[in-house]
Protein backbone atom coordinates (compact mmCIF):
# COMPACT_ATOMS: atom_id res chain seq x y z
CA UNK A 1 0.00 0.00 0.00
CA UNK A 2 1.54 3.34 -1.19
CA UNK A 3 -0.11 6.77 -0.12
CA UNK A 4 1.26 10.23 -2.36
CA UNK A 5 1.93 13.24 0.02
CA UNK A 6 1.33 16.36 -1.28
CA UNK A 7 2.29 19.34 0.45
CA UNK A 8 1.14 22.98 -0.50
CA UNK A 9 2.42 26.74 0.57
CA UNK A 10 0.13 26.89 3.62
CA UNK A 11 2.04 27.95 7.17
CA UNK A 12 0.27 24.50 8.30
CA UNK A 13 2.45 22.16 6.36
CA UNK A 14 5.04 22.02 9.37
CA UNK A 15 2.48 19.52 10.83
CA UNK A 16 2.51 17.02 7.75
CA UNK A 17 5.66 15.64 8.80
CA UNK A 18 3.61 14.48 12.08
CA UNK A 19 1.44 13.22 9.53
CA UNK A 20 3.52 11.25 7.71
CA UNK A 21 5.25 9.48 11.03
CA UNK A 22 1.29 7.92 11.92
CA UNK A 23 0.72 7.05 8.14
CA UNK A 24 4.25 4.90 8.17
CA UNK A 25 3.53 3.59 11.83
CA UNK A 26 0.74 2.04 9.93
CA UNK A 27 3.15 0.14 7.59
CA UNK A 28 2.27 2.33 4.62
CA UNK A 29 4.66 3.14 2.10
CA UNK A 30 4.70 7.07 1.51
CA UNK A 31 5.97 9.13 -1.24
CA UNK A 32 6.37 13.15 -1.30
CA UNK A 33 5.60 15.68 -3.44
CA UNK A 34 6.24 19.59 -2.57
CA UNK A 35 5.19 22.57 -4.17
CA UNK A 36 7.03 25.60 -4.55
CA UNK A 37 5.09 27.51 -2.17
CA UNK A 38 5.52 24.49 0.16
CA UNK A 39 9.53 24.42 0.26
CA UNK A 40 9.56 28.05 1.71
CA UNK A 41 7.74 26.67 4.84
CA UNK A 42 9.65 23.20 4.77
CA UNK A 43 12.42 22.10 2.79
CA UNK A 44 13.05 18.78 1.30
CA UNK A 45 15.86 17.62 3.50
CA UNK A 46 13.70 17.49 6.24
CA UNK A 47 11.42 15.05 4.43
CA UNK A 48 14.03 13.22 2.49
CA UNK A 49 15.20 12.72 6.71
CA UNK A 50 11.83 11.52 7.22
CA UNK A 51 10.86 9.38 4.57
CA UNK A 52 15.02 7.63 4.14
CA UNK A 53 14.43 8.47 0.30
CA UNK A 54 14.13 11.16 -2.52
CA UNK A 55 11.45 14.03 -2.31
CA UNK A 56 10.26 15.15 -5.10
CA UNK A 57 9.57 18.97 -6.05
CA UNK A 58 11.00 19.68 -10.17
CA UNK A 59 8.82 19.13 -12.67
CA UNK A 60 11.70 19.06 -15.60
CA UNK A 61 14.16 17.16 -13.00
CA UNK A 62 12.49 13.56 -15.03
CA UNK A 63 9.86 14.69 -17.43
CA UNK A 64 7.52 11.29 -16.74
CA UNK A 65 7.77 11.78 -13.26
CA UNK A 66 4.41 12.52 -12.85
CA UNK A 67 3.25 9.49 -14.82
CA UNK A 68 5.15 7.22 -12.70
CA UNK A 69 4.76 8.61 -9.10
CA UNK A 70 0.91 8.97 -10.07
CA UNK A 71 0.64 5.36 -11.30
CA UNK A 72 2.91 3.63 -7.85
CA UNK A 73 0.53 4.85 -5.52
CA UNK A 74 -2.97 3.82 -4.22
CA UNK A 75 -4.14 7.08 -2.75
CA UNK A 76 -3.40 10.82 -3.42
CA UNK A 77 -3.38 13.14 -0.59
CA UNK A 78 -2.62 16.90 -0.61
CA UNK A 79 -2.09 17.74 3.24
CA UNK A 80 -2.55 20.99 3.50
CA UNK A 81 -4.63 22.22 0.71
CA UNK A 82 -4.37 25.87 0.07
CA UNK A 83 -7.48 28.19 -1.64
CA UNK A 84 -4.53 28.45 -4.71
CA UNK A 85 -3.97 24.93 -5.77
CA UNK A 86 -7.96 24.29 -4.98
CA UNK A 87 -8.75 26.72 -7.59
CA UNK A 88 -5.99 25.78 -9.97
CA UNK A 89 -6.87 22.15 -9.92
CA UNK A 90 -10.87 23.25 -10.75
CA UNK A 91 -9.53 25.44 -13.69
CA UNK A 92 -6.96 22.98 -15.11
CA UNK A 93 -4.47 24.05 -14.59
CA UNK A 94 -0.83 22.36 -14.20
CA UNK A 95 2.03 24.05 -13.67
CA UNK A 96 4.04 22.17 -10.97
CA UNK A 97 5.04 18.40 -10.58
CA UNK A 98 2.01 18.26 -8.23
CA UNK A 99 -0.89 19.52 -10.32
CA UNK A 100 0.55 17.54 -13.09
CA UNK A 101 0.37 14.30 -11.41
CA UNK A 102 -3.52 14.77 -9.97
CA UNK A 103 -4.42 16.00 -13.08
CA UNK A 104 -3.17 12.05 -14.69
CA UNK A 105 -4.88 10.94 -11.31
CA UNK A 106 -8.18 9.25 -12.30
CA UNK A 107 -9.16 8.67 -8.89
CA UNK A 108 -8.49 8.81 -5.07
CA UNK A 109 -7.56 12.27 -4.45
CA UNK A 110 -8.39 13.21 -0.70
CA UNK A 111 -8.06 17.20 -0.44
CA UNK A 112 -7.13 18.18 3.08
CA UNK A 113 -8.01 22.29 2.98
CA UNK A 114 -6.49 24.59 5.33
CA UNK A 115 -6.94 28.33 5.28
CA UNK A 116 -8.40 31.90 6.90
CA UNK A 117 -11.89 31.79 7.61
CA UNK A 118 -12.99 34.16 4.79
CA UNK A 119 -11.08 32.67 2.14
CA UNK A 120 -12.66 29.50 3.06
CA UNK A 121 -15.75 30.87 2.59
CA UNK A 122 -15.19 32.91 -0.11
CA UNK A 123 -17.82 31.96 -3.04
CA UNK A 124 -15.36 31.36 -5.68
CA UNK A 125 -13.39 28.81 -3.02
CA UNK A 126 -16.86 27.23 -2.65
CA UNK A 127 -17.65 26.93 -5.89
CA UNK A 128 -14.42 25.42 -6.88
CA UNK A 129 -14.86 23.06 -4.08
CA UNK A 130 -18.67 22.03 -5.37
CA UNK A 131 -16.76 21.45 -8.85
CA UNK A 132 -13.89 19.74 -7.63
CA UNK A 133 -16.62 17.00 -5.65
CA UNK A 134 -18.60 16.40 -8.58
CA UNK A 135 -15.65 15.55 -10.40
CA UNK A 136 -14.90 13.09 -7.74
CA UNK A 137 -11.68 14.63 -5.47
CA UNK A 138 -12.22 13.88 -1.79
CA UNK A 139 -12.51 16.69 1.19
CA UNK A 140 -11.96 16.64 4.46
CA UNK A 141 -13.25 20.25 5.55
CA UNK A 142 -10.85 22.30 8.35
CA UNK A 143 -12.28 22.53 11.84
CA UNK A 144 -12.79 25.32 13.83
CA UNK A 145 -9.74 27.39 16.10
CA UNK A 146 -6.81 29.22 15.92
CA UNK A 147 -5.55 30.47 12.80
CA UNK A 148 -2.14 31.63 12.21
CA UNK A 149 -3.37 34.98 11.62
CA UNK A 150 -4.67 35.10 15.25
CA UNK A 151 -8.18 34.83 14.11
CA UNK A 152 -10.36 32.45 15.32
CA UNK A 153 -12.48 30.58 13.63
CA UNK A 154 -12.97 27.55 10.37
CA UNK A 155 -10.09 27.21 8.58
CA UNK A 156 -8.06 24.91 10.72
CA UNK A 157 -6.08 21.82 9.66
CA UNK A 158 -7.78 18.82 11.05
CA UNK A 159 -6.36 17.18 13.72
CA UNK A 160 -3.82 14.86 12.50
CA UNK A 161 -5.40 11.41 14.28
CA UNK A 162 -8.97 12.55 12.26
CA UNK A 163 -6.88 12.92 9.07
CA UNK A 164 -5.08 9.80 9.31
CA UNK A 165 -8.71 7.62 10.05
CA UNK A 166 -9.88 9.33 6.96
CA UNK A 167 -6.69 8.14 4.39
CA UNK A 168 -7.25 4.87 6.21
CA UNK A 169 -11.03 4.62 5.26
CA UNK A 170 -9.67 5.62 1.51
CA UNK A 171 -7.14 2.86 1.77
CA UNK A 172 -9.76 -0.18 3.36
CA UNK A 173 -11.68 -2.83 2.02
CA UNK A 174 -15.33 -2.35 2.30
CA UNK A 175 -16.44 -6.16 3.24
CA UNK A 176 -18.85 -4.02 5.59
CA UNK A 177 -20.53 -1.62 2.86
CA UNK A 178 -24.02 -1.54 2.86
CA UNK A 179 -23.86 -2.87 6.68
CA UNK A 180 -25.27 -0.91 9.37
CA UNK A 181 -23.13 -1.58 13.04
CA UNK A 182 -24.23 -0.19 16.28
CA UNK A 183 -21.01 0.13 18.89
CA UNK A 184 -21.87 0.85 22.80
CA UNK A 185 -18.54 2.21 24.55
CA UNK A 186 -16.92 3.06 27.29
CA UNK A 187 -17.90 3.61 31.28
CA UNK A 188 -21.27 4.66 32.67
CA UNK A 189 -21.83 7.46 34.95
CA UNK A 190 -24.30 7.15 37.78
CA UNK A 191 -24.76 10.33 39.79
CA UNK A 192 -24.97 10.07 43.69
CA UNK A 193 -25.75 13.41 44.05
CA UNK A 194 -24.57 16.88 41.78
CA UNK A 195 -20.90 15.82 41.66
CA UNK A 196 -20.38 12.42 42.70
CA UNK A 197 -21.04 9.31 41.00
CA UNK A 198 -20.24 5.53 40.60
CA UNK A 199 -18.28 4.25 37.98
CA UNK A 200 -15.38 1.87 36.11
CA UNK A 201 -12.03 3.07 34.94
CA UNK A 202 -13.11 2.08 31.14
CA UNK A 203 -11.44 4.25 28.45
CA UNK A 204 -13.42 3.24 25.68
CA UNK A 205 -10.98 2.14 23.43
CA UNK A 206 -12.30 -1.32 22.97
CA UNK A 207 -16.19 0.22 21.94
CA UNK A 208 -13.81 3.10 19.83
CA UNK A 209 -11.67 0.03 17.87
CA UNK A 210 -14.81 -1.59 16.91
CA UNK A 211 -16.85 1.40 15.59
CA UNK A 212 -13.49 3.21 13.86
CA UNK A 213 -12.57 -0.28 12.37
CA UNK A 214 -16.27 -1.05 11.28
CA UNK A 215 -16.73 2.40 9.58
CA UNK A 216 -13.47 1.52 7.94
CA UNK A 217 -14.53 -1.24 6.06
CA UNK A 218 -17.83 0.63 5.10
CA UNK A 219 -20.37 0.10 7.62
CA UNK A 220 -23.05 2.70 8.09
CA UNK A 221 -21.88 2.89 12.66
CA UNK A 222 -23.81 4.74 15.28
CA UNK A 223 -21.80 5.02 18.04
CA UNK A 224 -22.77 5.61 21.60
CA UNK A 225 -20.29 7.06 23.74
CA UNK A 226 -20.10 6.98 28.07
CA UNK A 227 -17.91 9.40 29.34
CA UNK A 228 -13.93 9.95 27.96
CA UNK A 229 -14.77 7.61 25.04
CA UNK A 230 -11.79 8.58 22.50
CA UNK A 231 -13.04 11.48 19.66
CA UNK A 232 -14.46 9.49 16.41
CA UNK A 233 -14.72 10.34 12.57
CA UNK A 234 -17.24 12.54 11.24
CA UNK A 235 -18.28 9.78 9.44
CA UNK A 236 -19.60 8.21 12.56
CA UNK A 237 -22.61 9.09 14.25
CA UNK A 238 -21.92 9.64 17.65
CA UNK A 239 -24.43 9.53 20.36
CA UNK A 240 -22.77 10.95 23.75
CA UNK A 241 -24.06 9.88 26.99
CA UNK A 242 -23.36 9.47 30.60
CA UNK A 243 -25.94 7.07 32.43
CA UNK A 244 -26.70 3.53 31.82
CA UNK A 245 -30.63 4.91 31.07
CA UNK A 246 -29.42 7.78 28.54
CA UNK A 247 -27.16 4.69 27.06
CA UNK A 248 -30.31 2.54 26.80
CA UNK A 249 -32.67 5.41 25.93
CA UNK A 250 -30.27 6.77 23.43
CA UNK A 251 -30.51 3.10 21.16
CA UNK A 252 -33.58 3.41 18.76
CA UNK A 253 -34.08 1.54 15.38
CA UNK A 254 -32.42 -1.84 13.81
CA UNK A 255 -28.69 -3.06 12.92
CA UNK A 256 -27.39 -5.46 11.48
CA UNK A 257 -24.89 -6.26 13.36
CA UNK A 258 -24.46 -4.82 17.61
CA UNK A 259 -21.06 -4.76 19.82
CA UNK A 260 -22.04 -4.33 22.94
CA UNK A 261 -18.50 -3.37 24.32
CA UNK A 262 -20.10 -1.02 26.66
CA UNK A 263 -18.85 -1.36 30.82
CA UNK A 264 -22.25 0.03 32.21
CA UNK A 265 -21.93 0.53 35.67
CA UNK A 266 -24.21 -2.31 37.71
CA UNK A 267 -25.78 -0.26 40.17
CA UNK A 268 -26.90 3.26 41.13
CA UNK A 269 -28.27 5.05 43.99
CA UNK A 270 -31.87 4.46 44.30
CA UNK A 271 -32.59 8.60 45.08
CA UNK A 272 -30.32 11.14 43.84
CA UNK A 273 -29.58 13.64 46.34
CA UNK A 274 -29.73 18.22 44.75
CA UNK A 275 -25.76 19.90 45.02
CA UNK A 276 -23.15 18.89 47.25
CA UNK A 277 -24.49 17.37 50.48
CA UNK A 278 -21.36 17.18 53.20
CA UNK A 279 -20.46 13.45 53.68
CA UNK A 280 -22.27 13.40 57.25
CA UNK A 281 -25.41 14.27 55.92
CA UNK A 282 -24.77 10.84 53.72
CA UNK A 283 -24.58 9.06 56.64
CA UNK A 284 -27.75 10.38 58.54
CA UNK A 285 -30.19 7.41 56.94
CA UNK A 286 -29.95 4.38 55.04
CA UNK A 287 -28.54 4.56 51.81
CA UNK A 288 -30.24 1.83 48.78
CA UNK A 289 -28.71 0.77 45.51
CA UNK A 290 -30.90 0.01 42.13
CA UNK A 291 -29.58 -2.19 39.48
CA UNK A 292 -29.01 -0.31 35.90
CA UNK A 293 -30.21 -1.65 32.92
CA UNK A 294 -28.80 -4.65 31.26
CA UNK A 295 -28.61 -3.17 28.01
CA UNK A 296 -27.55 -6.09 26.02
CA UNK A 297 -30.67 -7.95 27.30
CA UNK A 298 -32.99 -5.36 27.02
CA UNK A 299 -32.00 -4.67 23.12
CA UNK A 300 -30.44 -7.16 21.69
CA UNK A 301 -33.56 -8.39 19.54
CA UNK A 302 -32.87 -4.94 17.58
CA UNK A 303 -29.38 -6.76 16.26
CA UNK A 304 -29.23 -9.06 13.61
CA UNK A 305 -26.06 -10.31 14.72
CA UNK A 306 -25.27 -9.66 18.77
CA UNK A 307 -21.69 -9.38 19.93
CA UNK A 308 -21.39 -9.15 23.52
CA UNK A 309 -18.38 -8.59 26.14
CA UNK A 310 -17.72 -9.54 29.22
CA UNK A 311 -15.46 -8.67 32.26
CA UNK A 312 -14.49 -11.82 34.81
CA UNK A 313 -12.01 -11.89 37.67
CA UNK A 314 -12.70 -14.93 40.11
CA UNK A 315 -15.00 -17.21 37.45
CA UNK A 316 -14.25 -18.73 34.32
CA UNK A 317 -13.47 -17.16 31.15
CA UNK A 318 -16.10 -19.66 29.54
CA UNK A 319 -18.76 -19.65 32.61
CA UNK A 320 -18.49 -15.90 31.53
CA UNK A 321 -19.16 -16.16 28.21
CA UNK A 322 -22.24 -18.63 28.75
CA UNK A 323 -23.89 -15.90 30.83
CA UNK A 324 -23.59 -13.29 28.02
CA UNK A 325 -25.18 -16.27 25.47
CA UNK A 326 -28.47 -16.10 27.62
CA UNK A 327 -28.83 -12.72 27.65
CA UNK A 328 -29.47 -13.22 23.29
CA UNK A 329 -25.76 -13.08 22.11
CA UNK A 330 -24.55 -14.72 18.85
CA UNK A 331 -20.77 -14.09 19.65
CA UNK A 332 -18.87 -13.17 22.95
CA UNK A 333 -15.79 -11.86 23.44
CA UNK A 334 -14.32 -12.16 27.48
CA UNK A 335 -11.36 -10.89 28.84
CA UNK A 336 -9.94 -10.61 32.77
CA UNK A 337 -10.08 -7.53 34.81
CA UNK A 338 -6.92 -7.43 35.69
CA UNK A 339 -5.44 -6.54 32.14
CA UNK A 340 -8.76 -5.10 29.87
CA UNK A 341 -8.81 -1.16 31.96
CA UNK A 342 -7.07 1.37 29.93
CA UNK A 343 -4.58 -0.75 28.77
CA UNK A 344 -3.28 -0.38 24.81
CA UNK A 345 -3.68 -4.74 24.77
CA UNK A 346 -5.60 -7.18 25.77
CA UNK A 347 -6.15 -10.75 26.56
CA UNK A 348 -9.10 -11.92 25.29
CA UNK A 349 -10.77 -15.01 24.61
CA UNK A 350 -13.59 -15.40 21.71
CA UNK A 351 -16.41 -17.94 21.70
CA UNK A 352 -18.89 -18.56 18.91
CA UNK A 353 -22.66 -19.98 19.60
CA UNK A 354 -21.03 -23.68 19.64
CA UNK A 355 -19.01 -22.30 22.35
CA UNK A 356 -15.56 -22.79 20.28
CA UNK A 357 -13.54 -20.30 20.97
CA UNK A 358 -9.99 -18.69 20.19
CA UNK A 359 -7.76 -17.07 22.49
CA UNK A 360 -5.80 -13.35 21.27
CA UNK A 361 -2.92 -12.63 23.57
CA UNK A 362 -1.36 -9.23 23.89
CA UNK A 363 -3.51 -8.28 20.87
CA UNK A 364 -3.51 -4.37 20.58
CA UNK A 365 -7.14 -3.53 20.81
CA UNK A 366 -7.35 -1.81 17.63
CA UNK A 367 -5.55 -5.01 15.57
CA UNK A 368 -8.25 -7.23 18.15
CA UNK A 369 -11.46 -5.25 16.42
CA UNK A 370 -10.19 -5.59 12.49
CA UNK A 371 -9.64 -9.45 13.13
CA UNK A 372 -12.93 -9.92 15.00
CA UNK A 373 -14.75 -7.85 12.24
CA UNK A 374 -12.70 -10.25 9.57
CA UNK A 375 -13.97 -13.40 11.25
CA UNK A 376 -17.43 -11.94 11.85
CA UNK A 377 -17.95 -10.55 8.44
CA UNK A 378 -16.98 -14.19 6.75
CA UNK A 379 -19.10 -16.16 9.33
CA UNK A 380 -22.41 -13.95 8.08
CA UNK A 381 -21.61 -12.97 4.59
Amino acid sequence: MKVLIGVTGSISSYKTPDLIRKIRAKNIDVEIVLSRGAEKFVGKTSFEGLIGKKVYSDLWEDPMSHIHLERSCDLIVVCPTTAHFISKLNSGLADDLLSNIILAKKSKVLLIPSMNTNMWNNAAIRKNISDLKKRGFSFMDPEEGSLACGEEGLGRLPDLEMILYEILFHLSDKSFEKKSVLVTAGPTQEFIDDVRFFSNPSTGNMGFSFALNAWLKGADVTLIAGPGTPRSPEGIRRIDVTSSEEMKDSIEGSYDYGFFTAAVTDFSFRTRKEGKPSKDDWFKEDVYLKKSPDILETKYKICGKVIGFSVYSEDSSLNAAKKVFKKGADYVITNNSSNCFGKKDTDVEFFDASLSSTEFKNVDKMILAEKILNIIGDKND
